[in-house]
């Protein structure tokens, strides 16, 4: 039967007995090798995804929040320009 570990992988009693003796020579077993690389990527990838995410929702809030902003800023620098151009003509 698997047991789940911290990483959030299980490994059969076979591949936790390896492992074990494994410990004991000092050498790792090949397949808990490729069982941790596969439960960190897979850790990795989620981690990233998450991130991203966060990271997408966190601009795209402060883009709502500053539109109006950024458009008023627009308009005001427009409206300044086009006097200044006035005044210059006079």
């Amino acid at each position: 039967m698997p047991h789940a570990t911290p990483w959030s992988f299980s490994m059969s009693d076979s591949e936790e007995a390896r492992a074990c003796s494994s410990r004991n020579d000092g050498v790792l077993d090949p397949s808990v090798g490729a069982a941790i690389q596969s439960a960190i990527s897979e850790s990795m990838g989620s981690l990233t995804d998450n991130l991203t995410k966060v990271i997408e929702s966190r601009l795209s809030d402060f883009a709502k929040e500053n539109s109006s902003s950024v458009e008023q800023a627009v308009k005001r620098a427009q409206r300044e320009q086009y006097t200044s151009k006035r005044k210059g003509n006079q």
